[in-house]
């Protein structure tokens, strides 16, 4: 039972246990929650899952952000000696500041176009076999009902099937995942 109160809810709890008690003896009130904790109960695995991917990320950016640290470093000290001499014919130092960022931001760049468009591949690739995955599964759904009826009656189980698919085809119906038992 769900009741709704715009006062005070301590009130409300005694009020509907006078109410069941006056009902008579099958109706027991067992437990009483708010909506809220009630919520918070039923995404708490959800939410655990979540912090722990979100944890996983930062551990990640912290370990990207460190490599590129390490080879952007490692990359500056191979070109000292190019520096150096550069710096012996007259460069200034924003030259060589200019040079060894340009040689950084091209990385970067690169690294950046080949990571966009493989994540735009792979999303369409995803979002095609779930498409795929969830159709299927509908249709699935659909033929075990109509088999079910349709095993008492093996005459007519082709029938019950071209039926499933017309019904999955005409429905604008989502798949639900908690219906399929």
């Amino acid at each position: 039972m769900t009741l709704r109160a715009t006062t005070n809810a301590a009130a409300l709890i005694l009020a509907a246990r006078q109410l069941a008690t006056q009902m008579g003896n099958d109706l027991s009130i067992q437990e009483i929650r708010p909506l809220e904790q009630i919520v918070s109960a039923s995404v708490a695995t959800q939410r655990f899952a979540l912090q722990v991917i979100g944890l996983f990320a930062i551990v990640a950016l912290v370990l990207a952000v460190i490599g590129i640290y390490g080879v952007m470093s490692f990359a500056a000290n191979r070109r000292a000696k190019e520096v150096a001499i550069r710096t012996a014919l007259g460069a200034t130092p924003a030259d060589t500041f200019g040079l060894m960022l340009g040689h950084g931001l091209r990385l970067i760049v690169a690294g950046l176009l080949v990571g966009g468009l493989a994540s735009v591949a792979l999303t369409r690739a995803l979002s095609r076999q779930a498409a795929r995955t969830i159709s299927d599964g509908h249709i699935g759904i659909a033929e075990r009902k109509y088999r079910s009826r349709a095993a008492s009656s093996p005459v007519a189980a082709p029938a019950y099937c071209s039926r499933a698919r017309s019904v999955i085809e005409n429905s604008s119906a989502q798949f639900t995942p908690g219906l399929a038992a």
